[in-house]
């Protein structure tokens, strides 16, 4: 009798064959719709997406479009700079690129910790960016058009005569290295020439000249200058050997004798008198050069009246 409860109890305690079948298929049922569940939130999250997509790639197209007529107003050609992205393209896929790029990819494991904390970081630099513009729009200063100009100034100075320009001038940046010294130096100078500008006109008061009464004699004479050049036919005259050496020479002779002979004191002189000063050497010496000088310049007026 104990033993048949015995075995009874065994037979009630372990479930037969089918039951565990059962208990196995109603578990993998129950995970298959787990998992079913789980892809109909993901694809319903797609389905979202799918709904947004078309306004999402309309609103990127009117971005790309308005960004291309600004470029285009700025004098910028998409189309030329179109094949130099694609060059760099090519240059990126190249094997040793793609070879640095696999390396530079292995060691990203090290700056993963670093990459983890970016959102939070990126979080306190876009509050930090909000305040900053919150206080600059409170001030007065419009962000937006501050940073077209800056954008405005970047095309500008990577267009390639400008570029050119600044390829020279890094190569001349020891003149320029020397030439802000100098302008370092500049107010030193300045402050320099002043004093002896200064000095120069105490000195010059203590003579008794007038430095403004000599300043407007300058002024003055330099207007002359300049309206008898205006009137006269200035290469003519340079051309007419009247600044020619000799001929200044000679001119510098006969002021000297007119300022002697002036010194001198006044007589009386007849044509008895003249005629005994040809007998001096010196008065022949002039008659021969008036000779000689009436000759040629006779010539000249041959040649050139009608």
């Amino acid at each position: 009798m104990a033993s048949d409860m015995s075995v009874g109890h065994r037979t009630k305690a372990a479930p037969s064959a089918p039951a565990q079948r059962q208990a196995r298929i109603e578990a993998s049922l129950q995970r298959v719709e787990a998992r079913l569940a789980r892809l109909e939130a993901t694809l319903s999250s797609l389905d979202a997406l799918m709904t947004q997509a078309p306004g999402l790639v309309a609103m990127v197209a009117d971005m790309g479009d308005e960004m291309a007529r600004a470029a285009a107003q700025r004098g910028v050609s998409i189309e030329e700079r179109l094949p130099a992205a694609i060059e760099l393209a090519e240059t990126l896929t190249e094997p040793q690129t793609m070879e640095a790029l696999g390396k530079l990819a292995q060691s990203a494991k090290v700056i993963e910790p670093i990459v983890s904390q970016a959102p939070g970081v990126a979080a306190m630099a876009a509050d930090m960016l909000d305040e900053w513009t919150a206080n600059a729009a409170a001030q007065g200063i419009d962000i937006e058009a501050r940073l077209n100009a800056v954008l405005g100034l970047a095309l500008k100075a990577t267009e390639p005569q400008n570029l050119q320009a600044l390829d020279a001038l890094l190569d001349r940046s020891d003149r320029l290295v020397e030439a802000l010294k100098m302008a370092d130096s500049l107010p030193g100078l300045m402050a320099m020439g002043m004093d002896m500008l200064d000095e120069s006109i105490a000195k010059a008061n203590a003579q008794g000249l007038s430095i403004p009464e000599v300043g407007r004699k300058l002024i003055a004479a330099g207007l002359g200058t300049a309206n008898l050049i205006q009137r006269l036919d200035v290469e003519a005259l340079i051309n007419s050997g009247i600044f020619d050496p000799k001929t200044l020479d000679v001119v510098g002779r006969a002021g000297r004798a007119m300022v002697d002979v002036r010194q001198e004191k006044d007589g009386k002189a007849g044509a008895w008198a003249a005629f005994k000063a040809t007998r001096d050497p010196d008065v022949q010496r002039a008659l021969d050069f008036g000779l000689r000088f009436g000759r040629r310049f006779g010539q000249l007026l041959k040649k050139q009246l009608p």
